[in-house]
């Protein structure tokens, strides 16, 4: 599909910030336009640069999908630490494994980092 950078590949839900957005407003409407999830707490992660974008990430943490809808992409899943780091992770839909994007095998390396740097 055009302007999809990772076809195929587990990535994060998001998307473009609109004129007059900020980046915390522009995740609290993809996240309810992608998956109908109304959540306001978010934890800013950073700033991750690449290849002309620069992707604005924010933590919410959820450990099921029960009552999240799938409006945009073509599965969802909750992956766990082992799936992100191996860089693998099985889809339903597709019947099979599916690889996860570099870009944000990158951002969740940092994300473990910064955990561990907070913690230790």
């Amino acid at each position: 599909m055009p302007g999809i950078r990772c076809p195929g590949q587990w990535g994060l839900f998001g998307g473009h910030i609109e004129e007059g957005e900020d980046a915390r407003t522009a995740v609290e409407r993809e996240l309810m336009e992608e998956i109908c999830l109304d959540a306001k707490s978010f934890e800013y992660l950073g700033e991750f640069p690449d290849e002309g974008v620069i992707r604005h990430v924010f933590v919410h943490t959820v450990e099921t999908l029960s009552g999240l809808i799938l409006k945009e992409g073509w599965d969802m899943a909750v992956l766990t630490r082992e799936q992100l780091e191996s860089g693998f992770a099985f889809s339903e839909k597709a019947g099979m494994i599916r690889p996860v994007a570099e870009p944000v095998r990158l951002i969740f390396r940092q994300f473990f980092q910064t955990r561990a740097q907070k913690t230790g």
